[in-house]
């Protein structure tokens, strides 16, 4: 079976961007709702040169609808604004 990498970039709402206590409990939901949908994150970074705050590399073999719902939940917590998600695919 295939198996794809994501790497999104996140832009966060200013609400979440003044709340730094808030971050470390955000990192480990984020990683159980990655789980959740199929999904393994390895990393979180900071991008370079672009206008979001974040860049997450999850791996799977699940689908770009798949990947759609998890970013939908993530989406509805609150602490998200916006996401652009590339797409590759990770040979075997």
């Amino acid at each position: 079976m295939a198996k794809y990498g994501y790497l999104c970039f996140i832009k966060y709402t200013q609400k979440f961007l003044t709340s730094p206590d808030d971050w470390p409990a955000w990192g480990e939901k984020s990683k159980k709702v990655a789980e959740k949908h199929g999904f393994k994150m390895h990393f979180r970074g900071s991008p370079w040169g672009t206008d979001e705050h974040q860049v997450m590399v999850c791996s799977s073999d699940k689908s770009l609808d798949d990947w759609s719902q998890f970013i939908g939940e993530m989406l509805r917590n609150g602490n998200i604004a916006t996401t652009r998600t590339v797409l590759v695919n990770i040979p075997e």
